[in-house]
């Protein structure tokens, strides 16, 4: 018989969000999966290289939106340094890319999500090098303020509410 005094919540972890801004991420995690509306997509946890925080990410294979579909792996293919149109997810597993992330909350418990990733060419403009250290906050001057702001945010999923 296992020998353990629980207490509801006794070791929970208070998360707390990291700043808006650009991080290094790695790829620590990759799975098939299939959406509630049942089309297939990828789940990924990222690590935050350099925090103590991970941050999913899916990719859902609609149908009826391609185009951002395929934006979404351009984007991903580039700052992971993935050869584009490999759907082998287990193979993005210790890639390194860059994203923005953005804090946000949900039920009152805050998270961040992924903005977007930035592709090779948006690292190099921001002088961004993966082989760096682990700093992961990237200081951004206005000028490239000015550029990131101009994006429209990514409309938040019902996926978006999961955390880690």
């Amino acid at each position: 018989m296992i020998n353990w005094q629980f207490k509801r919540n006794s070791d929970r972890r208070s998360y707390e969000a990291l700043p808006s801004g650009v991080y290094r991420v790695q790829i620590e995690r990759a799975e098939e999966a299939v959406s509630a509306s049942g089309n297939q997509m990828i789940q990924m946890v990222l690590n935050v290289l350099g925090h103590d925080n991970r941050v999913r990410h899916f990719i859902t294979f609609s149908p009826k939106n391609r185009f951002m579909v395929n934006k979404a792996l351009s984007e991903i293919y580039s700052s992971f340094d993935i050869p584009e149109g490999n759907l082998d997810e287990k193979t993005w597993v210790g890639h390194v890319g860059v994203a923005q992330l953005e804090p946000d909350e949900f039920h009152g418990r805050p998270y961040n999500r992924v903005a977007y990733f930035l592709t090779k060419p948006q690292q190099m403009k921001l002088g961004i090098s993966l082989e760096e250290s682990d700093e992961a906050v990237v200081e951004e001057e206005d000028e490239e303020e000015e550029y990131y702001s101009s994006r429209k945010p990514r409309r938040k999923s019902s996926f978006d509410c999961l955390y880690y």
